[in-house]
């Protein structure tokens, strides 16, 4: 069975980014507790590993447990505090959680490691949306559309930011990109 395969895929690696990325093909698969055993096996071979730490973040991020996700996510950075999956993993959380005033900071953090992440303008793109600063959310969006033309969730959030702006010609133009794009690679962003 996959499982099998999975823990023996494991097993024989030794790359501790492994376990994090075969625990998330686990959740995806709907097999939460083959995941978590992963990722307790991963941590045991590599306890100080910052993406191991992240995949017990995703882990948990993808239950809804945003504290939870919070806490590993924070291990990882006390590891690597430039990890920007993790940077991206607690400003995520964090939006989810309605907590505006603490998203700014990871994904300015984040943002200052690699200027060209799409989740992270997204997230950033969030903030201004929800704190009425649409000018700044487009801005945001923009840059996120000019590194992925293909993110149907960057077009509708730039068209949102757009709308609200009362820009109507643009939002209708952005609106109808996202129509046009088939694939939406981006299926974690962030909807308003």
């Amino acid at each position: 069975n996959a499982s099998k395969f999975w823990a023996h895929y494991v097993e024989q690696s030794d790359r501790a980014e492994d376990y994090s990325m075969v625990a998330s093909n686990m959740y995806s698969a709907e097999r939460y507790d083959v995941a978590m055993e992963i990722l307790q096996i991963g941590d045991k071979m590599y306890p100080n590993n910052a993406d191991v730490k992240y995949g017990f973040a995703q882990h948990y991020a993808n239950a809804k447990d945003y504290k939870k996700a919070i806490e590993y996510a924070q291990e990882s950075l006390s590891i690597d505090p430039n990890y920007t999956k993790s940077l991206n993993c607690v400003s995520e959380c964090y939006a989810r959680m309605g907590i505006l005033d603490s998203i700014l900071p990871y994904t300015n953090r984040s943002l200052a490691v690699d200027e060209k992440q799409n989740i992270a303008l997204n997230h950033m793109g969030f903030y201004y949306y929800n704190v009425h600063e649409f000018d700044k959310a487009k801005e945001a969006y923009e840059k996120s559309v000019a590194i992925d033309s293909t993110s149907r969730d960057s077009w509708y959030n730039l068209a949102s930011s757009y709308y609200c702006m009362a820009d109507y010609n643009n939002a209708l133009r952005c609106y109808y990109k996202v129509l046009d794009i088939k694939n939406n690679k981006d299926k974690d962003a962030l909807y308003y």
